[in-house]
């Protein structure tokens, strides 16, 4: 869920999003939240990619919470007046984790979204 403000409508947005990952594996992964403030460029009528930096807490017992650099790829499925829906595929790196280097990997995902126009 999110926050949309259209910086240069049809062209660039800015969107502030936070929400949480349900594990599609047992033990180790566990339950997460991020959080994302992201620069989204148009690429045409329905899609799109974006880059920007983002927050998520540990998604294993033996990994750290910070902060990562984030990068989508997507499509919107609907964009109206009020609201704007999407699917995308989803790459971070953590970027600023203390003592982080040992045990952060890059992660790969595929989510949904759903922003409201401000």
């Amino acid at each position: 869920m999110g926050l949309l403000w259209n910086l240069a409508p049809g062209a660039l947005d800015l969107i502030v999003r936070a929400g949480g990952a349900i594990p599609s594996q047992g033990d180790p992964w566990k339950f997460i939240f991020m959080a994302d403030a992201l620069l989204n460029l148009h690429l045409g009528e329905s899609i799109y990619v974006d880059a920007g930096l983002g927050y998520s807490t540990k998604e294993q017992a033996t990994r750290l919470s910070g902060f990562d650099l984030v990068g989508d790829f997507g499509v919107n499925i609907f964009n109206n007046y009020s609201s704007a829906g999407s699917i995308f595929a989803e790459a971070r790196v953590p970027s600023s984790t203390p003592t982080a280097s040992s045990t952060s990997t890059t992660s790969c995902c595929w989510g949904s979204a759903t922003s409201f126009k401000v």
